[in-house]
């Protein structure tokens, strides 16, 4: 998908100098987060359009619910347990409307908490984004090649922004649809991010990346001297000699930012 222009080849993780920063470049690995603990109350939530769908036994032959019923049992499912299953479904949630909108929340939180994400931007000029995620631009970001480490970025994905609340329907719309509506889409409020995520579906922790994938550093307009002066170092003893290292500085009478090369 990069080759064919949907996805960018480049994208950049916005970090502040905290306690845990020195192991992205000791251990070459990135926490992949919970959606559950994004900082967004809205991120990966959405309604569900299903009510009228609960009466027909049809809607269970959904492939997601069968999976995700596999997934909650404590108990190897068969074919014939689910058949029972849908049935007794089908009766009681025509009776339950609300018990029915409660299982396809539970199991839409169920896929989250199984699952886990990293986001990157694909712009590393964004006054905000310093601010936000790079401490007030003392800073850094980490550009990254997405082809030199196919293993970690298998599952790369562009956040759609929009000013609509997402509404997934998981019994007309097609897989793939539902997937972007429920864990992909953000508020038009978050467009300046221009947000990649990668899911992987693991539960929350580090990830390997290849030391090859990480091109570039770049540092924030307000970073320390000192400061980096210590991450080269230490990217260079921890076998990153690649890496191109850059400062940015703001853009004469202008809102923008300019990167030169150290």
């Amino acid at each position: 998908m990069v080759q064919e222009g949907v996805l960018p080849r480049f994208v950049y993780k916005f970090r502040s100098f905290d306690e845990y920063f020195d192991d992205i470049i000791k251990c070459n690995q990135l926490w992949f987060s919970s959606p559950l603990d994004f900082n967004d109350p809205f991120d990966c939530n959405c309604c569900f359009y299903s009510n009228e769908y609960s009466q027909d036994s049809k809607f269970w032959d959904n492939p997601i619910f069968i999976e995700e019923l596999k997934n909650m049992s404590e108990i190897p499912i068969n074919d014939e347990i689910i058949e029972i299953t849908k049935k007794i479904a089908t009766a009681n949630f025509n009776q339950n409307p609300g018990k029915f909108d409660s299982f396809i929340r539970a199991a839409h939180d169920h896929f989250l908490n199984e699952s886990s994400m990293c986001c990157f931007s694909k712009n590393w000029s964004n006054i905000l984004q310093w601010s936000h995620y790079a401490d007030s631009h003392k800073g850094i970001a980490l550009k990254f090649d997405i082809l030199k480490d196919k293993s970690f970025f298998n599952f790369p994905f562009n956040v759609i922004y929009t000013k609509e609340f997402p509404v997934v329907d998981y019994y007309n719309d097609e897989k793939v649809e539902n997937y972007k509506k429920s864990t992909l889409t953000k508020a038009i409020d978050w467009s300046y991010e221009e947000e990649v995520r990668i899911v992987k579906e693991e539960k929350s922790g580090n990830q390997f990346f290849s030391k090859s994938s990480l091109i570039e550093i770049i540092f924030g307009v307000n970073c320390e001297e000192s400061q980096i002066d210590r991450i080269m170092k230490l990217a260079i003893d921890f076998g990153y000699s690649h890496v191109k290292f850059y400062k940015t500085v703001k853009m004469p009478a202008r809102y923008g930012l300019i990167k030169t090369e150290l």
